[in-house]
C-alpha cells in the first residue's frame, strides 16, 4: 500500500446484520474509530448501517444475498462489509483485494493464522476476520476433578472418561448424566461438528483435509456413531444451539462439543482427535471485506478502518469486553490479556474452514449436505454411501481423452459424423436428385447442420473441465 495517501474528509460506512434492533459491538467499534480518527486527525467519519429482522426483511442468509444484489448493481453506498466467513468465494469477484489498501505488516501477521483459510479466495484477499467462531470442548470440571480424569487428547480416552463417570455416577443413583453432546442439529452446525471430526482423524498435525472417500473419513463418521450410541442419544445431538448451551452448563453433561463462549465453571480445551496431538476446529465468524465500485479514496479510507479494528491492541480490547474470539494469533500470546482470560486453548489451534463449493452456492451445498449427513446420523444410512454422496456434491468427473470410453466416444462420433456427411453429398448429387426432390433444400440443410452441431457436442464432453 503507499504510504504517502493522505485521506480527507470521507465518510465510510459499515453494515453489518444483527437479529437484534441494536449491535453493541458494531456500535462500539465505530465509536472506538471515531475517537481514533479525531485524536489522530485522520478526518475520516465511520458510520454503521445495521440490518436486522426489525428494520428489514433480511435473514442471516437474506443478508448476503442482499449485499451480493447490491454489489451486483455497483451500488456504492457502502463501502464495508461484514460478511460470513463461508462466503468469500461468493464475494471475491465483488471485494476490492485488500493486499492493495491494507499494510503488508497487518496481512502478514493474520495470515499466519485463520485467514489464509478464511479470506482469500485463489490469489485474492477478499476479507480479513472482524472476529472468529471457534468449536472446543467443554468438560464438566466437577465431575472431572471428582473422579480424578483428565482432559481427553483422543476421542478413545474421552469415551473411556465419559463411560467410566456415568457409570460412577449411576452407582450413586444419578441416571441423568448425559456422556457428550455433540452439537449436531438439522442445521448448519452440523457441517461444522462433522467436519471436525474428519478433520480430526488425519494422519498427523501437518496432513490435509482428509477426502470424503478416504479411510480417515470413514473412521470418523463410524466415531461419530460410536460416541452417539454409547454416550448420547439421538435427541440429545440433535439440539439445537440454544439447547445445546444450556445442556452443556446444566452441570448433567461431561463432556460437549460447543462454539466458545463463557458457560460457567467449565474446563475449556481443543476437540480431541483420533491421535493425540491431532485436533481441529471449525470456523465461523465474519470476514471485513471492502465493495470494489467504491472511489479509490474510499477504498484507502476502508483500510485505514479496517487497519485499526484488527490492531492487537484493539482486538484484545475486544476479546476481553465483547467475547470476540480474535482471528490474530499473536492476540494469545498477550501476557497481559492472559492473566485475565483463558488463552492456553486458543493458541495454535487446528482450524479448518467449511468447504467452497464451485459448481453450487454454498447455500444449495449445506443444505444437501445436512440431509446426508443427517439420514446416516439419525437414520439407517451407511457411512460409506453417505461419504460417497456428499463427496460427489463437490466432485467433477471427467473422460480422459487416451482413455478406452475417451477413444471409444471419439471414434462413434466422428463415424456418424463423417456416414452424415458423406449422406449429405449423396442427397445433394445429380443421381438421387429425384428421390428428394419433395424436400426444401433450405430446410433439409438447416435439418442436417443443427443436427452436425448437436452431436459435434460429444467432442465436449471429453477431457478435463477449464475455466474460460
Amino acid at each position: 500500500m503507499n504510504e504517502k495517501c493522505i485521506v480527507y474528509g470521507i465518510e465510510v460506512s459499515i453494515a453489518a446484520f444483527s437479529y437484534d434492533p441494536e449491535d453493541p459491538y458494531i456500535i462500539k467499534i465505530v465509536k472506538d474509530f471515531n475517537e481514533y480518527a479525531k485524536e489522530n486527525n485522520l478526518d475520516i467519519q465511520l458510520n454503521n448501517i445495521l440490518l436486522s429482522s426489525h428494520n428489514t426483511t433480511v435473514l442471516n442468509v437474506g443478508y448476503a444475498s442482499t449485499v451480493e444484489t447490491w454489489l451486483r448493481k455497483k451500488q456504492t453506498d457502502y463501502d464495508i462489509f461484514t460478511m460470513n466467513t463461508i462466503y468469500t468465494s461468493r464475494f471475491a469477484k465483488y471485494s476490492a483485494d485488500l493486499k492493495k489498501y491494507v499494510s503488508k505488516d497487518l496481512i502478514d501477521s493474520y495470515s499466519k493464522g485463520i485467514a489464509s483459510k478464511i479470506g482469500y479466495y485463489k490469489d485474492k484477499l477478499v476479507g480479513l476476520p472482524l472476529y472468529v467462531d471457534v468449536g472446543v470442548l467443554f468438560s464438566n470440571r466437577e465431575l472431572i476433578d471428582k473422579y480424578n480424569q483428565t482432559l481427553p487428547k483422543t476421542w478413545n480416552e474421552l469415551i473411556d472418561s465419559a463411560e467410566y463417570i456415568v457409570e460412577k455416577e449411576k452407582e450413586i443413583g444419578n441416571n441423568d448424566i448425559i456422556g457428550y453432546i455433540g452439537h449436531m442439529p438439522d442445521g448448519e452446525s452440523s457441517i461444522c461438528s462433522s467436519l471436525e471430526f474428519i478433520y480430526s482423524f488425519r494422519d498427523s498435525i501437518e496432513s490435509d483435509m482428509p477426502g470424503f472417500r478416504s479411510d480417515n473419513a470413514l473412521r470418523a463418521f463410524k466415531m461419530i456413531k460410536e460416541i452417539k450410541n454409547k454416550l448420547s442419544s439421538d435427541s440429545n445431538f440433535i439440539l439445537n444451539d440454544m439447547n445445546t448451551a444450556i445442556t452443556i452448563i446444566s452441570g448433567k453433561v461431561v463432556f460437549g462439543k460447543f462454539w466458545y463462549g463463557e458457560y460457567g465453571d467449565l474446563y475449556i480445551s481443543q476437540l480431541p482427535g483420533e491421535k493425540a496431538g491431532v485436533s481441529a476446529s471449525c470456523v465461523g465468524g465474519r470476514n471485513l471485506i471492502v465493495n470494489n465500485y467504491v472511489s479509490e479514496e474510499r477504498k484507502i479510507a476502508s483500510a485505514k478502518v479496517i487497519e485499526f479494528l484488527l490492531s492487537k491492541k484493539l482486538q484484545i480490547k475486544y476479546v476481553l469486553e465483547n467475547g470476540k474470539h480474535s482471528g490474530l494469533d499473536d492476540v494469545y500470546y498477550d501476557e497481559e490479556l492472559c492473566s485475565k482470560y483463558k488463552c492456553e486453548p486458543f493458541r495454535n489451534m487446528q482450524f479448518i474452514p467449511r468447504p467452497s463449493p464451485s459448481l453450487m452456492s454454498y447455500d444449495e451445498y449445506s443444505l444437501k449436505y445436512i440431509s446426508l449427513f443427517t439420514n446416516y446420523l439419525y437414520g439407517n444410512e451407511t457411512a460409506e454411501n453417505t461419504l460417497k454422496q456428499i463427496d460427489y456434491l463437490t466432485s467433477i468427473y471427467y473422460i480422459e481423452n487416451n482413455s478406452t470410453i475417451g477413444r471409444t466416444v471419439i471414434f462413434v462420433t466422428s463415424s456418424i459424423l463423417f456416414i452424415m456427411f458423406f449422406t449429405y453429398i449423396i442427397v445433394l448429387s445429380n443421381k438421387y436428385k429425384i428421390y428428394f426432390c419433395r424436400y426444401n433444400k433450405m430446410i433439409w440443410s438447416s435439418m442436417f447442420v443443427g443436427l452436425f452441431i448437436y452431436i459435434s457436442q460429444n467432442y465436449f464432453l471429453i477431457g478435463e473441465l477449464t475455466e474460460l
